[in-house]
């Protein structure tokens, strides 16, 4: 609705984080079909006149944000973009999907790859209960079913996921999309709130308690899927509370939905905070972050040393497991730092000095004597 609006939002995101940028670039395009599907239909002259206005303020953002743009495109397309061609695209898995279950449990997180509904497990119900309300265009139930599938299909198979990371394979986290997944997701639950009755919520409850007690049922006939106690403690809190909060919908309609919403924004700070004192700690197994008083006493350590440097290029070994090398954090000058733009540089420098183990030499990885030679 608003052209200024659009590129000052846009430009701050590209010249922020383009990588970041980029998968955000295609999912308001993603966006813009579902969103005028829903309001307008197919209403083909309006979608072309529409996408023409979209397509110029996006022109503007893009030669406003060029001089950040330009220089990292043709570095990437040097290095790391360079050697992973669409020929080499391979559909794979990149989890099991029979793992999504533990989703649907506070806390549930057991592996990397799956998209999990961290947050809370209202959004489960709410989800739910947007398929189910009658409120809510069947067309509108379509265009959301089709735009879900795309984003969780992406986590499935490679060859989608190479698009989100700008056609590359992932390196390290591989659905670095997932926040585009979690804020789509949160937009149906907002809908499906503001327009549920008890008529739905009775459906909904229906429908997802017994659920509820087969996911229990198959995920303890699997230990590969084992969930801990207070996961299921905190879920039973999440189900019980959004249980009470639908039975109130029947004389306290306003109150119980401002109650549920409130729930879900504390509920998510808890299991926010309990995540970021997880890893912190050091104590969960999906978590390679040194704890917390190990961070300090390495970097104290790191910073003494970098203190007496003379000037030059330096590898310090970092003994944390989580970042190898924290030359920009700690201050001093070093030839490998966490960029993929710079590879193409660093690789250029050892060939002309005559190296020719130039991958070894630019991984993210630990000292090495060709580095410390440098």
């Amino acid at each position: 609705k608003s052209g200024k609006l659009f590129v000052f939002a846009y430009v701050y995101s590209l010249i922020s984080n383009y990588y970041i940028a980029y998968m955000s670039s295609l999912f308001v395009l993603l966006w813009f079909v579902y969103r005028f599907i829903v309001n307008y239909g197919f209403d083909i002259l309006l979608a072309l006149k529409k996408a023409v206005r979209m397509a110029y303020y996006t022109g503007i953002s893009i030669m406003l944000s060029a001089p950040v743009l330009l220089p990292s495109y043709i570095l990437l397309t040097q290095g790391k973009f360079g050697d992973d061609t669409i020929s080499s695209w391979r559909i794979v898995k990149p989890y099991n999907i029979l793992t999504l279950p533990v989703s649907f449990f506070e806390g549930g997180m057991t592996f990397e790859y799956t998209p999990h509904f961290v947050g809370s497990i209202v959004c489960i119900f709410l989800l739910v209960s947007f398929v189910w309300n009658r409120n809510i265009r069947v067309r509108e139930k379509i265009a959301t079913s089709v735009f879900f599938s795309i984003i969780t299909i992406s986590f499935m198979f490679r060859i989608l996921g190479y698009i989100w990371h700008g056609f590359s394979a992932p390196q390290g986290f591989h659905n670095r999309q997932t926040f585009v997944y979690a804020f789509f997701m949160l937009i149906i639950c907002r809908e499906a709130l503001e327009k549920l009755d008890f008529k739905t919520a009775i459906k909904t409850l229906l429908c997802i308690i017994p659920l509820y007690g087969v996911f229990i049922a198959y995920i303890n006939r699997m230990p590969a899927l084992s969930i801990s106690k207070e996961s299921y403690e905190i879920t039973a809190v999440s189900v019980i509370c959004t249980i009470i909060c639908f039975l109130m919908l029947k004389k306290y309609e306003h109150q119980s939905k401002k109650l549920l919403a409130l729930y879900m924004c504390g509920i998510a700070i808890y299991m926010g905070g309990y995540f970021m004192s997880g890893q912190y700690n050091g104590d969960k197994p999906y978590t390679m972050a040194p704890s917390a008083g190990q961070f300090k006493e390495n970097y104290l350590e790191i910073k003494k040393i970098a203190d007496s440097l003379e000037d030059g290029f330096y590898r310090v070994e970092d003994p944390t497991r989580w970042s190898q090398n924290q030359a920009m954090a700690i201050g001093y000058n070093s030839v490998s730092h966490y960029s993929s733009v710079f590879e193409t540089a660093q690789k250029e420098m050892f060939i002309h000095y005559g190296f020719e183990d130039t991958y070894y030499s630019t991984t993210y990885s630990r000292s090495l004597p060709l580095n410390d030679f440098v």
